[in-house]
């Protein structure tokens, strides 16, 4: 066994702010230039380690070819700092990612935000998949987990583990239950897998409720429940206080059909469109 500070020479190691899939994570300073990071630490003891490992090297090599593409990546996604493998005898026993630290806490652990404040957040999150569009990707695992909010509610995106060129054709199943788009479990990646994920992440932000999806092991070996079993309670249905063009444009983001889902520009702009009208109506 390895311990973080074992691993972790460069850097003076602080406490865990976090924990993933069998990875957990620290703040910690550079002890060359005395600033804060995190890092995303891992022990690898089994296959399930090495697979996550697998993930923090593509999270960096994708975050990487993002921030060198678009100039104006930092404004929404994490920025990578380093990756590297520690091993001993030859044999691998544990891996970090280190990454810029972002002030903040995940919109997963903060549910009393006013409806236009949620809304402005997700508009940033748009911004953020417009982003990893132009470089190519598709995020590929958006949920609230992944959307970093600061105290003054300015939006990062996180956790790149899954993330894929546009149109790669996978095998098997890539994303988190509860989120995922009907071709996340063996079909082709694209701009519009990502609509469906914010889909599903703006119907458990507003009503508290996730989009149902089934494990493979269950009666739909896709891994989905068909689309004519689906039957989605409209948001505004669950908070009257939700207006209905919002709940609309958040069942057009989670229609299994790929082609009848929207362009990620239109889900900005019904967002942009809907908080227009609310401030509006406030007078």
């Amino acid at each position: 066994m390895v311990s973080p500070k074992e691993v972790l020479k460069d850097y003076w190691l602080g406490k865990q702010i976090g924990k993933g899939a069998r990875s957990r994570i620290y703040s910690v300073k550079g002890k060359g230039d005395g600033k804060p990071y995190a890092v995303k630490f891992v022990e690898v003891q089994n296959s399930d380690d090495k697979r996550i490992v697998r993930h923090l090297d593509n999270e960096y090599e994708v975050l990487s070819d993002i921030h060198e593409k678009v100039s104006e990546a930092g404004r929404r996604i994490v920025r990578p700092i380093d990756f590297q493998k520690f091993r001993q005898w030859f044999s691998l026993k544990a891996a970090y990612l280190v990454m810029e630290h972002v002030p903040g806490k995940s919109l997963a652990t903060t549910t009393d935000y006013a409806i236009d404040s949620l809304i402005r957040i997700f508009r940033q999150v748009c911004e953020g998949l417009e982003i990893v569009h132009q470089a190519g990707y598709v995020h590929a695992d958006l949920k609230p987990d992944n959307i970093l909010v600061s105290k003054k509610q300015q939006v990062k995106l996180i956790d790149f583990g899954f993330a894929a060129k546009v149109g790669t054709k996978i095998s098997g199943f890539k994303g988190t239950w509860g989120y995922v788009a009907p071709e996340q479990a063996g079909g082709l990646l694209t701009a519009r897998t990502d609509v469906f994920n914010l889909g599903a992440a703006m119907y458990e932000a507003f009503t508290g409720e996730k989009v149902p999806s089934i494990s493979p092991d269950d009666r739909n070996a896709g891994g989905f429940v068909p689309d004519e079993q689906i039957n989605l309670t409209p948001p505004w249905k669950i908070d009257r206080n939700i207006p209905q063009s919002l709940s609309d444009l958040i069942l057009e983001c989670c229609q299994f059909d790929v082609h009848q889902r929207p362009k990620l520009k239109k889900v900005k702009t019904g967002l942009n469109d809907v908080l227009l009208h609310m401030e509006m109506s406030r007078g």
